[in-house]
């Protein structure tokens, strides 16, 4: 999974607005039209969307459970540590 900062982008939209977004983005993945390139006559171009489709799923999913917590579960936040000591030495 990458690692994108959720920025809750999509907090202040309808829940309609969010499902219409989170199916566009499927459909480009599905479609494979992440990125496109074309290379004619030895110059090429190359296209990318604004935001990769995979932080824009995770900020649907965000804002989805931001909207409406009991249908689509409540928001989890990891906390992780390392206790791992480095001696100076060993």
């Amino acid at each position: 999974m990458p690692d994108y900062p959720l920025q809750n982008l999509f907090f202040d939209f309808e829940e309609e607005e969010v499902l219409a977004i989170r199916k566009q983005a499927k459909k480009l993945v599905t479609d494979g039209k992440t990125i496109m390139k074309v290379s004619a006559a030895g110059n090429e171009a190359e296209k990318q969307f604004t935001l990769p489709v995979a932080q824009v799923l995770m900020e649907c999913r965000a804002a989805l459970k931001h909207i409406d917590p009991a249908k689509y579960g409540k928001r989890v936040k990891r906390t992780y540590a390392s206790f791992r000591r480095q001696y100076p030495y060993s």
